[in-house]
């Protein structure tokens, strides 16, 4: 068994989901593969499942140390309906957001592609014990149905999947995210100057970024509800934008889709000026 000492994480300063307790589990609309440590109390999870595990057709479980109650009486009984080879246990030698996105980084196309019948493929992640924390930002990345397990039945977790938003829009939220924290205003110009594009022709200038940025806000980030635009308080005619709560959570993800993806940040975020800028900040 794995040591679990000093990886205690909680979902507190998470956005939780605003939907109501539930004692039995949906279903009917996918099939679905189960992603749940091995710690969980699957008493509790059989009740709340109830006739819908017919519908997890491959179960994997993270083995985070210890073994809840039912675990094997719950991982044989799936075994049972599927096959053996429907039912896997996946072992950290050490376990954070990067790596646990990087270990089902392929998960996600299989998800997107697979079609049986009206039905397609999708990822019930179960948010509990030392790992809750990284098993959350998974069902971030995959889409997945994220739920936490209460002494009423459950509650779902609000998701968002990366692979949604091109490289541009990650990098916006990412930059936004590192200015916020610095206290600075997030405008136009202060994006362009740090998220890169790639060059066509001529090197771009800085009205031409602004543009080609704006398209990615209001197309992506506005739509989705992660950036909103307000009139900036220090200029009459600028504009100036806002992380909404939704958007600072997927900002947090940004470097763990990129390394998951084999893609440097460095290619698409000018790093290098914007610690600077950090640490230029800290130290004033």
């Amino acid at each position: 068994m794995m040591s679990t000492k000093g990886v205690g994480v909680t979902l507190r300063g998470i956005e939780r989901a605003l939907t109501q307790y539930e004692k039995v589990l949906d279903l009917s609309d996918s099939w679905y593969i189960l992603i749940a440590p091995t710690s969980l109390n699957f008493h509790s999870l059989s009740k709340i499942l109830s006739s819908e595990v017919r519908m997890i057709i491959y179960s994997i479980f993270v083995n985070d140390g210890s073994e809840g109650d039912g675990f094997r009486e719950f991982r044989d009984k799936l075994a049972f309906i599927y096959g053996k080879d429907h039912v896997v246990e996946e072992i950290f030698e050490k376990i954070d957001q990067i790596e646990i996105i990087s270990r089902f980084s392929e998960l996600s196309n299989l998800i997107r592609e697979y079609k049986s019948g009206e039905l397609g493929l999708r990822a019930l992640v179960v948010c509990s014990g030392p790992y809750k924390l990284d098993l959350f930002h998974l069902s971030l990345y995959l889409d997945a149905r994220a739920i936490e397990i209460t002494e009423d039945g459950f509650r779902e977790l609000i998701s968002y999947p990366t692979w949604k938003l091109n490289e541009v829009s990650l990098s916006i939220l990412y930059v936004a995210m590192k200015l916020e924290a610095m206290g600075e205003r997030v405008t136009p110009h202060s994006l362009a100057r740090y998220v890169k594009l790639k060059e066509k022709g001529e090197r771009r200038d800085i009205r031409s970024k602004v543009v080609s940025l704006d398209y990615h806000i209001r197309k992506y980030l506005e739509r989705e509800g992660l950036l909103q635009k307000e009139r900036d308080p220090e200029s009459k005619r600028g504009v100036a934008y806002k992380l909404t709560k939704k958007g600072m959570n997927v900002a947090k993800l940004v470097e763990a889709h990129f390394r998951s993806q084999g893609l440097k940040m460095e290619d698409y975020i000018d790093l290098s000026s914007l610690n600077q800028s950090v640490e230029v900040k800290i130290s004033s």
